[in-house]
């Protein structure tokens, strides 16, 4: 948001120290006035795991059956009650029936009194403790009625019940409001966004000026009309008509023309077969079977039998340069020199040979095993 107001009005963005969203603008007041709701200024903001962790305690502690009641159904509870600006004291006893027979709004004060002991908020209360703080201590509304002289607001049809209080305390003393937003727009009522907020703005602020921008310059004029035909049907809505300058284009052009060429001959479809993926190897050719001119065939994804035989060659091509990957042990390995695949070692002895179909006698002596031509490396020349 600061980059994009930057590039509109220059270097005076950094004199903007109020630029931002809802909640970072809360947190920079918070840090404060931490100490008007019990909390020091070095308050830690706990994200959706730590708070999930913390309200699982608390539901063990009070003897409650997490299966029947989760604790993402409490979570969800606490958030919509922080977006609507209720503190634990506005919970009656209806609203305290949405969760464990009535058990709703005990643990949400049990909840709160935690915060507050480990000196930390969840991202609900950045808005409602200052909302608690602006209501309760009129110094410092007044301190912030006057820094505020212009205030500004976008996408406000997205605002929940807090925000809408929060900006009305800011800007009932100079009325110096401008909100921008679209009532055909509101998406997020799920996450407790009302769009009564833009409704009623002129009967908050009476006197208020309504500019509403009708021109579109996205869509044709066609697109327009039916979007306008079918928002027309909904209730609860300031009403607006949209309109374009954008010429329409003749029929047909800038359309791809998806049908033959006038003029051309119909394409026959018979029944014709579909080619092989695979022709039957043929003695006279290559035996390597060659796939059809199919392009589902063609893609990254397929294998010839022969290339997968290919690269089964690999690793034996590999050994002939690099002896560790063909699994010798580095004690088998030449020292020095060209690499080799054979290891210089000696023969076993062969058993003795036999004579005329016969083995020696036993006082006979067999000959000598027979010897490697070269000698080991590192050992002594053998002497007669």
């Amino acid at each position: 948001m600061r980059e994009r107001v930057g590039r509109l009005v220059g270097d005076a963005v950094e004199g903007m120290p109020w630029l931002g969203t809802f909640h970072a603008i809360a947190a920079k007041m918070l840090r404060r006035h931490a100490e008007l709701v019990g909390l020091q200024s070095n308050f830690t903001i706990l994200d959706t795991d730590d708070q999930l962790r913390l309200l699982k305690q608390l539901i063990l502690a009070a003897d409650i059956d997490e299966k029947r009641f989760p604790t993402r159904s409490l979570a969800g509870l606490i958030d919509q009650w922080k977006n609507k600006g209720l503190v634990p004291a506005d919970i009656d006893a209806g609203e305290s029936e949405r969760y464990a027979n009535g058990r709703g709004g005990e643990l949400y004060q049990q909840y709160q009194t935690r915060l507050i002991a480990l000196n930390a908020c969840d991202f609900g209360d950045l808005l409602l403790h200052m909302l608690v703080i602006l209501k309760t201590h009129r110094d410092v509304l007044a301190q912030y009625q006057q820094r505020f002289k212009y205030i500004m607001v976008d996408e406000y049809q997205d605002t929940n019940s807090s925000q809408y209080l929060w900006l009305r305390l800011l800007a009932q003393e100079r009325k110096n409001i401008a909100c921008v937003g679209d009532d055909d727009q509101s998406i997020y009522s799920w996450r407790g966004a009302q769009v009564e907020n833009i409704l009623k703005f002129e009967r908050d602020f009476p006197g208020a000026k309504v500019i509403r921008l009708e021109q579109n310059y996205r869509s044709t004029p066609h697109i327009l009309g039916a979007a306008s035909g079918v928002i027309a049907n909904n209730g609860g809505r300031l009403g607006k008509q949209l309109w374009t300058e954008a010429r329409r284009r003749r029929e047909g052009q800038g359309h791809r023309r998806l049908g033959r060429p006038r003029g051309s001959a119909p394409r026959r479809r018979g029944n014709r077969q579909r080619p092989p993926l695979r022709q039957e190897p043929r003695r006279d050719r290559d035996p390597r079977p060659r796939a059809a001119p199919d392009s589902r065939v063609r893609g990254p994804l397929h294998r010839d039998r022969h290339a997968v035989q290919d690269r089964r060659r690999l690793p034996l091509l590999r050994t002939r340069r690099d002896p560790r990957r063909a699994g010798l042990s580095p004690r088998r390995q030449p020292a020095r020199g060209r690499p080799r695949l054979r290891t210089h070692r000696q023969r076993p002895q062969t058993r003795p040979r036999r004579q005329g179909g016969r083995a020696h006698p036993p006082g006979s002596r067999a000959p000598p095993a027979r010897r490697s031509r070269r000698p080991r490396r590192g050992s002594s020349t053998p002497t007669s």
